[in-house]
């Protein structure tokens, strides 16, 4: 279960921030997959991951992402990683690190979220 859930997050984030892929989202994440950092009133499941993460791409052109640790327990893993890029409207830089603890379900699907992130 360690290594699944551990190919799972990486094939995540590669297909998310490597490839662009957001056909992750509804492939990956958990039919009532929670993002316990979302704003108030997002719904649970995949539909409201894709639409952020649309956006937040679509706003920050270029974007590089890094893995930069990931530990793996079972049935979670734990990731560190970093984001830089510039916002494509403002040229305002993003610099921003993430520490994220992702639960996996028993089906290899993503299931719940936390994080916390630092900004330069």
């Amino acid at each position: 279960m360690v290594h699944a859930a551990e190919s799972a997050v990486r094939e995540y984030f590669d297909r998310i921030f490597g490839r662009r892929d957001l056909t992750a989202c509804a492939e990956l994440l958990a039919g009532n997959y929670v993002d316990h950092d979302a704003p108030a009133g997002t719904p649970p499941g995949p539909a409201a991951t894709r639409a952020f993460l649309e956006t937040f791409l679509r706003e920050h052109d270029p974007l590089e992402f890094e893995l930069v640790d990931l530990v793996a327990g079972d049935g979670s893993v734990a990731v560190r990683a970093r984001w830089r890029g510039r916002h494509r409207d403002t040229g305002a830089p993003l610099r921003q690190d993430g520490l994220l603890l992702i639960k996996v379900d028993r089906d290899g699907r993503l299931a719940e979220r936390w994080s916390t992130y630092r900004g330069e």
